[in-house]
């Protein structure tokens, strides 16, 4: 039997040491927070519409541009003419013409249409720069709660471990009489409620890892293994200077004054149509009997012909009017909503600022909590093993040390993600990662 069991043990050894063919943490690479800003950059369904957008854009000012230029067409055309007179017109009759004609002046139309398109080109860029802005902020955030969400595991498994330690206490001192049942039961309704917290800090890990892997178009429970980029350095920075870099950074205020200034051309769209226009035109055409046009009998067989043509609708009932009103009052809402895209991104680099500040004293404060925590646990748990404290005293330091851990954990990653929030709130978070796509 003792050989037996002797065998029994060097196969569980072989099993264990070679981990029984499952897979281990380790073979899942680990992965950086640039590497998730790329990955989400090249595969997010709203940075991949924004960026088509921009093409849109591009298309459609290249487009309107070629309206400038002179367009040709060709033209031919067959008749049948039975009851005709043949000594002027023939029985069977084709002709074909070729055309140019150039636009020269629609009441500012063509040019101003080319602007219009310029200035929703560069409307579609700041699009795309928010797009990046808040996806590269969205991976920052997810990153860091998930580096969060693992210390807190730590901290909650940490708490049930000392929970467990002060249960094995509390049962030996209960069975030799030193404690009553109450201690003992209090010791192990602490111990149930630790095991429930560290299930709800794993939960909480599970969705943080699926919330980054739905930004980066993972497979929701697709494993991952995080860099820890963890930094705390304390940072000056002026409110004033920071208001100043907003106005000229946030995509939605630079995409503010380009709508005010596409509202602008739009007047002049608006009155163009009431103003004359003019565009020169050359035409060729041969006519004939035959397919090829060889021959006329009614005369020439050659036509060239050139035209200058005005066009001016001068009276419309007052429409003209009622167009530029319109386009008028557009202008009054662009600027409108200038001013309050200005005023909402005031709010948000308020809050990241104070944000920021917050969570640099937390950080502080809490540093100083977890030792006075850890020495309060310490003191009591030696007094409780002497019989000088209560099973009582010894839950509550442990309730308290877990907390200051949690509260220390929450500032430090907080403020990382608030240093972040606050170079969204600039504007300036996604440039570097724009440039690289």
């Amino acid at each position: 039997m003792k050989i037996v069991a002797s065998c029994l043990v060097i196969v569980a050894f072989f099993l264990v040491g070679t981990g029984s063919g499952q897979a281990d943490d380790s073979d899942v690479p680990v992965v950086s927070l640039q590497e998730c800003v790329t990955a989400a950059l090249a595969r997010n369904p709203v940075y991949a519409q924004a960026k088509a957008n921009v093409l849109i854009q591009e298309a459609t000012l290249q487009s309107s541009q070629k309206d400038l230029l002179p367009t040709f067409s060709v033209k031919y055309g067959y008749t049948r003419q039975p009851d005709a007179n043949r000594l002027i017109v023939p029985e069977d009759y084709y002709s074909y013409a070729f055309s140019v004609e150039q636009p020269l002046y629609r009441g500012r139309a063509l040019m101003t249409a080319t602007e219009l398109n310029e200035l929703g080109l560069n409307a579609s860029g700041m699009d795309l720069a928010k797009a990046v802005n808040d996806l590269v902020l969205a991976v920052h955030k997810a990153y860091f709660e998930v580096l969060k969400s693992q210390q807190l595991v730590n901290v909650a498994s940490q708490a049930v471990s000392r929970l467990e330690s002060h249960l094995h206490d509390a049962k030996a001192f209960y069975e030799v009489g030193l404690i009553p049942k109450n201690d003992l039961l209090t010791s192990e309704v602490r111990l149930a409620q630790g095991k429930q917290d560290l299930l709800a800090a794993r939960n909480s890990l599970t969705v943080a890892k699926a919330t980054l892997n739905i930004l980066m178009e993972n497979d929701v429970a697709a494993p991952l293994e995080l860099a820890d980029v963890l930094a705390y350095q304390e940072r000056e920075v002026n409110w004033e200077d920071l208001l100043s870099q907003a106005k000229e950074s946030r995509p939605e205020i630079n995409k503010g004054k380009l709508v005010v200034a596409q509202a602008d051309k739009n007047i002049i769209m608006a009155r163009a149509p009431y103003l004359p226009s003019l565009s020169l035109a050359a035409t060729y055409m041969k006519q004939g009997d035959t397919p090829a046009a060889d021959y006329y009998p009614g005369g020439s067989r050659e036509i060239r012909t050139a035209q200058a043509n005005l066009q001016w609708r001068f009276f419309t009932w007052g429409q003209s009017q009622n167009k530029i009103a319109e386009a008028k009052s557009r202008v009054f809402q662009a600027e409108k909503a200038l001013e309050q895209a200005a005023d909402q991104v005031t709010m948000e680099l308020r809050k990241a600022f104070l944000d920021l500040k917050q969570f640099e004293e937390n950080i502080k404060v809490t540093e100083k909590a977890i030792e006075q925590a850890e020495e309060n646990y310490r003191i009591n748990e030696e007094r409780y093993r002497a019989q000088l404290a209560t099973s009582t005293e010894v839950l509550d330091a442990q309730t308290l040390l877990t907390q200051a851990r949690t509260n220390y954990y929450n500032a430090l990653y907080d403020y990382n993600i608030s240093d972040t929030t606050l170079a969204w709130a600039v504007g300036t978070l996604g440039r570097s990662n724009s440039a690289n796509q």
